[in-house]
Protein backbone atom coordinates (compact mmCIF):
# COMPACT_ATOMS: atom_id res chain seq x y z
CA UNK A 1 0.00 0.00 0.00
CA UNK A 2 1.04 3.08 -0.90
CA UNK A 3 0.45 6.54 0.89
CA UNK A 4 -1.79 4.30 3.48
CA UNK A 5 -4.76 3.36 0.15
CA UNK A 6 -4.16 0.44 -1.69
CA UNK A 7 -2.81 0.66 -5.12
CA UNK A 8 -5.54 -0.60 -7.89
CA UNK A 9 -3.18 -0.40 -10.99
CA UNK A 10 0.36 -0.36 -11.61
CA UNK A 11 2.63 0.51 -14.96
CA UNK A 12 5.22 -1.37 -16.26
CA UNK A 13 7.57 -0.80 -19.14
CA UNK A 14 7.00 -4.25 -21.40
CA UNK A 15 9.73 -5.97 -23.21
CA UNK A 16 9.03 -4.15 -25.92
CA UNK A 17 9.46 -0.66 -24.29
CA UNK A 18 5.57 0.12 -24.42
CA UNK A 19 4.48 1.44 -20.91
CA UNK A 20 1.40 -0.45 -19.93
CA UNK A 21 -1.54 0.22 -17.50
CA UNK A 22 -2.11 -3.19 -15.36
CA UNK A 23 -4.88 -3.75 -13.53
CA UNK A 24 -4.24 -5.56 -10.19
CA UNK A 25 -6.68 -8.35 -9.51
CA UNK A 26 -5.30 -10.02 -6.49
CA UNK A 27 -2.01 -9.88 -3.54
CA UNK A 28 -0.82 -12.72 -2.71
CA UNK A 29 1.90 -13.73 0.25
CA UNK A 30 3.99 -16.87 -0.02
CA UNK A 31 6.82 -17.33 2.39
CA UNK A 32 7.44 -14.31 3.30
CA UNK A 33 7.56 -12.72 -0.13
CA UNK A 34 4.69 -10.54 -1.62
CA UNK A 35 3.09 -10.87 -5.20
CA UNK A 36 0.66 -9.29 -7.62
CA UNK A 37 -1.42 -10.87 -10.35
CA UNK A 38 -1.94 -8.47 -12.43
CA UNK A 39 -3.93 -7.84 -15.96
CA UNK A 40 -4.42 -4.98 -19.11
CA UNK A 41 -7.77 -3.71 -19.15
CA UNK A 42 -9.86 -5.76 -21.46
CA UNK A 43 -7.64 -8.58 -21.62
CA UNK A 44 -7.65 -12.36 -20.75
CA UNK A 45 -3.67 -12.35 -20.29
CA UNK A 46 -2.72 -11.78 -16.45
CA UNK A 47 1.18 -11.53 -14.97
CA UNK A 48 2.59 -11.99 -11.52
CA UNK A 49 5.08 -9.56 -10.19
CA UNK A 50 6.92 -9.78 -7.18
CA UNK A 51 6.57 -7.06 -4.64
CA UNK A 52 9.50 -5.53 -2.94
CA UNK A 53 8.77 -2.26 -0.54
CA UNK A 54 11.81 0.24 -1.48
CA UNK A 55 10.66 3.11 1.70
CA UNK A 56 7.31 4.54 0.47
CA UNK A 57 7.34 2.94 -2.54
CA UNK A 58 6.54 -0.72 -4.21
CA UNK A 59 8.97 -1.78 -6.68
CA UNK A 60 7.17 -4.95 -9.02
CA UNK A 61 9.62 -7.21 -11.09
CA UNK A 62 7.97 -9.85 -13.24
CA UNK A 63 7.90 -13.59 -12.32
CA UNK A 64 9.23 -15.25 -15.43
CA UNK A 65 8.02 -19.24 -15.97
CA UNK A 66 9.30 -21.82 -12.88
CA UNK A 67 8.93 -22.60 -9.68
CA UNK A 68 8.37 -19.71 -8.54
CA UNK A 69 5.61 -18.65 -11.13
CA UNK A 70 4.03 -22.05 -10.68
CA UNK A 71 4.15 -21.35 -6.83
CA UNK A 72 2.11 -18.14 -7.35
CA UNK A 73 -0.04 -19.60 -10.05
CA UNK A 74 -1.18 -22.47 -7.62
CA UNK A 75 -1.82 -19.94 -4.50
CA UNK A 76 -3.75 -17.62 -6.93
CA UNK A 77 -5.79 -20.84 -8.41
CA UNK A 78 -6.77 -21.61 -4.98
CA UNK A 79 -7.72 -18.26 -3.84
CA UNK A 80 -10.05 -17.80 -6.92
CA UNK A 81 -11.49 -21.65 -6.48
CA UNK A 82 -12.49 -20.50 -2.88
CA UNK A 83 -13.90 -17.12 -3.69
Amino acid sequence: MMGGFPVKYITVTMDNGKQEKLEILERIDIANKHYVIVAPEDSNLAYAYRVTVKGKFEEYESVGAGKEFDAVLKKYNELVANS
